[in-house]
């Protein structure tokens, strides 16, 4: 960030964890190949996943370690903010459509 002295402000430390679970599955669902957990100074981001032949289960966890960003972190504080946002961004289809018999 050009010209900025001042630190970001992050909030009082907190811990979120957030769980997505599809039940009734007519088909296995698997989390992506990759997911890299994101650890930095100021905050961590770690995706998990499991699945059963009738359910998939997704949770996410966020935890912030400092209550600021130095400015001069800004940075690479934002590029960690880009790599979390895209190893939350999941996308299915859940739909099903039965096959015909030929």
């Amino acid at each position: 960030m050009v010209g900025r002295a001042r630190p970001i402000w992050l909030g009082s430390q907190m811990f979120k964890r957030h769980q997505c679970i599809v039940r009734n599955l007519k088909a296995a669902f698997v989390g992506p190949e990759k997911s890299d957990d994101v650890i930095t100074p100021y905050v961590a981001f770690k995706a998990r996943w499991s699945s059963t032949p009738t359910e998939f289960q997704v949770d996410w966890f966020l935890k912030t370690i400092g209550d600021r960003v130095p400015a001069k972190d800004i940075g690479s504080y934002l590029r960690s903010r880009r790599k979390m946002s895209d190893n939350a961004s999941w996308s299915y289809n859940f739909g099903y459509a039965e096959t015909e018999a030929n």
